[in-house]
């Protein structure tokens, strides 16, 4: 009977036989502990026999063969090894694994050859491996130590060009491979004679002269007993593998500078939003490194009031299946400075539709808010200028016939009288009214103006004593004015209304008393110099264009103004004032007068620290002061006896210039428009000396009578009259024509046609 412990050995010894394997089991002592049959038909022993034996002493040529350093390193290492090669103390050619067992070694062998099969099947397999060799498509060949070519099979000689091995055995190889390449070669080929092996990566020149490109695995090669008797070395030719490379690396280099150098920032994010990458222009915009972006700082750069609304949009798209998403934000950069920012992201699927991240790209929009907000602010001023052109045509024609039917009635009234001083102030509302509708127009830029060569600091010295009444007492005036500043080329006027709105402002923003400056200087403005920012507001900035300047330079240090005053400043009709104490036109007013000079107009003003306005207008050189217009002479507007054609659509005010006119001594003959006029020029126009006609009218506009009557006589002297001229129309003059701007009072109108007829040259 057998025992447990019988039991577990017959067991295991019936299960050892049954392996397919042959093994054999060595203890600490390298001796036999077990053989199995199977392994005893390979090692040609009874597997009794060498049960306690040392394997070396049973094999004594095992010590110079690959199985006696893989058992070494086995027990070194206590790691299983294998070991390949020829064993031929054993009788047979096989690959053995071996395994750490119990202090011991466990050889399990693969089928093996032995070695009367292989000289019976030598031939055979000789045939057999040289079909395999020829057949495979990968160039391998055996080199000896000094560079010889020993064999190479088909695919290498197709692969070199070359017209058969007989015509290169025993040729060197190096002459095929390129010069910088061939030491590299020699040394893996020696290295490989030494046991070593390699990889390398050299170029060749085929025998048909073409370049290659080559990869090569180099290693020894050994005989039956292990032997190194050549170098054997594997090669494919990656010439297209490398070229496909190179221009993959290309493609990525030509990207990657796409994407760098892109304007536009761009980003990508993982699967789960995390930024991976962002380009040197996303850096720029949110002012701080890339690698400061990538991890994460970019959250911390959004706005507050945009945070959240933002965070709830990624996470809805990232964790949706939208395949785009548009969306703005507002970032505070480092600086402090607050950027309006576009980004458009889309998803990145994998071949199985999975997301396997997000790529997106970001533009500052800053600017272009900023413009769109300038574009719609030039757009309402345009409209107000429109609005003012429309109402100032009537508005004037009915202020011209208020004012000169008043001075009709004042002549007729005695000084001193209840009805005289009445008339007075009827008179003084008029002049006031229209002068807001000269403010309106003059901010629209359709006031007609008359500019003059003139000094600036003559004319600021000229109002200086009024400007003292104007502020008070409790404000002081200082003037610093530049000697030889130069002359500018405007209307005296519009510059005393520039200083007297300024002046103005100033006093308000100081009601318990400063100091106002007003100061003058040449200056040159460069390109650089007008790009810069001119005011704090919304409204379209005047930058003017370089060259030389003189600045007028207007300082208090009163109030100041805040942030929001200085974005509406030049709005028209907005003010500051209490209600009743400021049309709001006055700055308005000063932005239509410099933009007609075509000048430069900067505001700078901090809340509690005062105001300075500075205006830069074009200074004219000595050759356009040459031609400067003369001055009118002083001639009697009083009277005159020639005929005078008057055409006016507005009944009220034709009647008033009649009037005006026959008092003064001359002739009238009266036409309701434009083809009325040329109806009765041509009747009578041996008599008439001079036409004064609207530039608006019905049936034909006064531009158009005036080149219809030129054609047939050029010389005919004509007058406009027009309370409100459009671009268009003012288009349609003669550059010497005369333009009389409505409201005008009886001396105006006198002394323009009186000038008209004595050929005195004036310009609208």
């Amino acid at each position: 009977m057998i025992d447990g412990n019988g039991a577990r050995d017959f067991f295991a010894a019936t299960l050892y036989e049954a392996i397919p394997q042959a093994f054999v089991a060595l203890d600490a002592e390298s001796r036999f502990t077990y053989v199995n049959a199977k392994a005893g038909v390979i090692l040609d022993r009874e597997p009794a026999s060498l049960l306690g034996r040392s394997v070396w002493d049973e094999f004594p040529d095992a010590h110079k063969r690959p199985f006696a350093n893989a058992y070494e390193q086995v027990k070194a290492t206590n790691m299983p090894v294998v070991a390949d090669g020829c064993f031929a103390p054993w009788e047979c050619e096989c690959t053995s694994r071996l395994y750490p067992c119990d202090g011991g070694v466990l050889v399990v062998f693969a089928e093996g050859v032995s070695l009367d099969q292989r000289k019976t099947h030598g031939v055979e397999l000789s045939r057999y491996l040289r079909a395999v060799l020829d057949t495979t498509p990968e160039c391998i060949k055996v080199i000896g130590r000094d560079g010889t070519l020993l064999d190479m099979n088909v695919a290498g000689l197709t692969l070199i060009e070359a017209p058969s091995f007989e015509a290169i055995a025993g040729s060197s190889v190096y002459p095929v491979v390129v010069e910088r390449d061939r030491d590299a070669m020699r040394r893996a080929i020696e290295a490989a004679c030494d046991g070593e092996r390699s990889n390398l990566e050299f170029e060749i020149v085929t025998f048909g002269g073409k370049r290659c490109r080559m990869e090569s695995r180099i290693g020894p090669l050994r005989d039956e007993s292990g032997v190194i008797i050549a170098a054997l070395c594997m090669t494919r030719d990656v010439t297209q593998v490398r070229a496909n490379e190179e221009r993959l690396r290309e493609s990525e280099a030509r990207f990657r500078r796409l994407v760098e150098r892109a304007p536009l920032g761009s980003f990508l994010n993982d699967a789960d939003g995390n930024t991976v990458y962002c380009n040197p222009r996303l850096a720029t915009i949110f002012g701080s490194p890339a690698e400061a972006i990538v991890a994460g700082a970019w959250r911390e750069s959004v706005h507050p009031a945009d945070r959240d609304r933002l965070l709830a949009a990624c996470l809805a798209f990232y964790r949706g299946d939208d395949e785009e998403m548009h969306y703005d934000y507002r970032i505070v950069r480092p600086d402090g400075a607050t950027r309006d920012l576009v980004v458009e992201q889309v998803r990145l699927r994998a071949r199985d539709g999975i997301t396997e991240g997000f790529i997106g790209i970001i533009d500052d929009v800053t600017e272009h808010r900023v413009l769109e907000e300038q574009l719609r602010q030039s757009q309402k001023l345009e409209a107000v200028g429109r609005l003012a052109g429309g109402v100032a045509h009537d508005f004037n024609n009915l202020l011209t016939v208020i004012a000169n039917y008043g001075q009709f009635l004042k002549q007729e009234l005695e000084p001193g009288t209840r009805g005289r001083a009445d008339l007075e102030e009827l008179l003084g509302a008029t002049r006031r009214a229209a002068s807001l509708t000269r403010q309106l127009l003059t901010f629209g830029r359709k006031q007609p103006s008359s500019p003059k060569l003139l000094a600036p600091n003559d004319v600021i010295i000229g109002v200086e004593d009024m400007l003292r009444r104007l502020i008070g007492e409790h404000i002081a005036l200082v003037t610093d004015l530049e000697p030889d500043v130069g002359r500018v080329l405007v209307d005296p006027g519009q510059l005393e209304q520039i200083l007297v709105n300024l002046a103005v402002n100033a006093r308000d923003a100081m009601p318990a008393g400063g100091l106002l400056t007003i100061e003058t200087a040449a200056v040159y403005l460069t390109q650089a110099d007008i790009l810069q920012p001119s005011t704090g507001g919304s409204i379209p900035a005047l930058v003017g264009s370089p060259g030389d300047h003189v600045v007028l330079r207007v300082s208090d240090n009163g109030l100041g103004m805040d942030d929001e005053t200085q974005r509406r400043v030049f709005e028209p009709f907005f003010t500051t004032k209490p209600l009743g104490h400021g049309t709001g036109l006055g700055l308005a007013t000063i932005y239509g007068i410099v933009a007609q000079a075509g000048g430069r107009l900067c505001l700078r003003s901090a809340h509690g620290e005062g105001t300075t306005v500075e205006v830069y207008l074009p200074r004219k050189c000595a050759e356009v002061m040459e031609h400067a217009l003369p001055e009118a002479p002083n001639v009697d507007v009083r009277h005159g006896t020639e005929t005078v054609l008057v055409a006016e659509d507005e009944a009220a005010v034709r009647e008033s210039v009649r009037r005006i006119l026959e008092r003064a001594g001359y002739h009238v003959i009266e036409a309701r428009h434009g083809a009325d006029a040329l109806l009765l020029w041509r009747e009578r126009r041996d008599e008439i000396a001079l036409v004064l006609t609207d530039l608006v009218m019905p049936e034909m506009r006064g531009a158009e009578l005036a080149m219809t009557l030129r054609e047939t006589a050029p010389d005919t002297r004509i007058v406009f009259m027009s309370g409100y001229a459009s671009d268009a129309a003012r288009a349609t003059m003669a550059p010497d024509d005369v333009l009389l701007a409505k409201p005008f009072d009886a001396e105006s109108l006198l002394r323009v046609v009186r000038d008209a007829l004595d050929g005195v040259a004036q310009r609208s």
